[in-house]
């Protein structure tokens, strides 16, 4: 008999893993990587530690199966490589 006051329980209420896919949340290091390869636009340095990071995320995302974020680390990590590319070629055409 329930008590009063409580009614039945919502379903889905539990603390079972979630349904749609069993992602447990975005790599941090992704997101910055993302970050960081767009920042590269302005300040091309930048995209060494956006290419690192990606790099990293991408085997966090490897060794922990629910975690996301791998589309975020991939296109950091080629925003990063194609800025780092471009300041370099840019850095030689201003100083040559």
């Amino acid at each position: 008999m329930a008590s009063v006051g409580q009614g039945p329980e919502e379903p889905g209420s539990g603390d079972a893993p979630p349904a749609y896919g069993g992602t447990t949340g975005t790599s941090g290091k992704a997101i910055a990587s993302l970050v960081l390869g767009i920042l590269a636009f302005l300040i091309w340095p930048l995209g060494v530690a956006g290419l690192i990071l990606g790099v990293m995320a991408r085997n966090d995302i490897r060794a922990r199966p629910g975690l996301g974020g791998n589309g975020l680390a991939v296109a950091g990590i080629v925003l990063s490589v194609i800025f780092i590319v471009l300041g370099v070629i840019g850095a030689v055409i201003i100083l040559s």
